[in-house]
């Protein structure tokens, strides 16, 4: 057996069929998503420890941690926690803490997934104000009619 596949061969059969595992845990109030995060090699350590610390710090909370792309500069890191939990809000203020302690880490608000409206209002104090006013203008350059995405990243176009 060639080693450099096997991974490959294990994780292939249910890639489509695994994500609804999900919906059937929902059924018994466990939630089962994942954050991600770029970060640099210098914190690597540091945001891994406080996400996890965080996460843990919930009863019955399973967090588990990978990195799968590989830089010069660092890596990404995702964090796949499973939660037993039926109060949307409840589970949306964990979500947040696990935003927020990425954020104050110094990792990224997202690796290659992209920020949507769950995150955008962390990008003001992760990107700055002059960043952010570059891409308001792109965004109204590219898209004066406010018709892609509205009400997204840029909560306030």
């Amino acid at each position: 057996m060639n080693l450099t596949s096997f991974p490959v061969k294990k994780w292939e059969p249910g890639r489509y069929r695994d994500p609804y595992l999900r919906e059937d845990l929902m059924d018994y109030g466990i939630l089962m998503d994942t954050l991600e995060t770029g970060v640099n090699w210098d914190i690597l350590h540091e945001v891994h420890q406080l996400v996890r610390e965080f996460v843990k710090s919930r009863p019955q909370t399973i967090c588990m941690t990978h990195a799968s792309h590989f830089y010069a500069q660092g890596t990404n890191l995702y964090f796949i926690f499973i939660i037993k939990e039926d109060d949307v809000d409840a589970y949306r203020k964990f979500q947040e803490g696990i935003i927020d302690k990425i954020q104050k880490s110094g990792g990224s608000l997202s690796h290659h997934h992209g920020v949507g409206r769950m995150i955008a209002k962390w990008m003001p104090e992760h990107l700055g104000t002059e960043q952010m006013n570059v891409l308001k203008a792109l965004k109204t350059h590219f898209d004066p009619n406010n018709i892609m995405n509205p009400g997204k990243q840029l909560l306030n176009l």
